[in-house]
């Protein structure tokens, strides 16, 4: 057995348990400290097991936010991989991810690197679950948010985001509303 599957089996057996977010802190800390971790927990999102994807997912959420560097050593991968994504628990933590990836400073090489990528299919994934009726609230909310940090690089996403966001403001929940007032907010600015 090789070191990638041996910790792939050491993490499937920590994620296969309920975790807190203590846990998912600590194993985001290990991610940060080892790259081959990192990895594995890129992988496991796309494990057959639905709770085992959502809880790496959140592990990789947690490591973007402790150390945004660290995603640099998946990001082509993820990037090509994001618009395939299905399970809708995992899609809240990657539209996170997206989100900050995108509130990088822009004279960061990790900031150059994601902006050299082709992005247009972060962009058409998020709009599509935006307006996808059976995405979470809270997918959407992120999506509305990761949008807005796109507006700057493709011309287009601004009215277009603006003309959804109408379109939805008469259709989604209350929860839905108070991010739809702080994206409207950003949008007018």
């Amino acid at each position: 057995m090789n070191e990638s599957n041996r910790i792939e089996e050491e993490m499937v057996s920590k994620l296969e348990k309920p975790i807190g977010k203590q846990k998912v802190l600590e194993l985001a800390a290990i991610c940060v400290d080892d790259e081959l971790v990192f990895k594995v927990f890129f992988k496991l999102m796309f494990h057959t097991d639905p709770l085992i994807c959502f809880r790496a997912a959140w592990v990789l959420e947690t490591t973007a936010i402790l150390n945004v560097a660290t995603i640099q050593v998946i990001l082509p991968e993820f990037i090509d991989k994001f618009p395939s994504i299905t399970n809708l628990s995992c899609k809240r933590h990657i539209t996170r991810i997206i989100i900050v990836l995108n509130k990088q400073s822009a004279d960061s090489p990790n900031y150059k690197n994601y902006r050299n990528l082709n992005l247009d299919k972060v962009v058409d994934a998020l709009f599509l679950w935006l307006v996808d009726e059976n995405t979470p609230v809270a997918v959407k909310a992120n999506c509305m948010e990761a949008l807005t940090g796109f507006i700057n690089t493709h011309s287009w996403v601004k009215d277009e985001l603006i003309a959804t966001v109408d379109y939805l403001s008469c259709r989604e929940s209350v929860a839905f509303y108070g991010r739809l007032k702080k994206i409207r907010r950003h949008l007018k600015s």
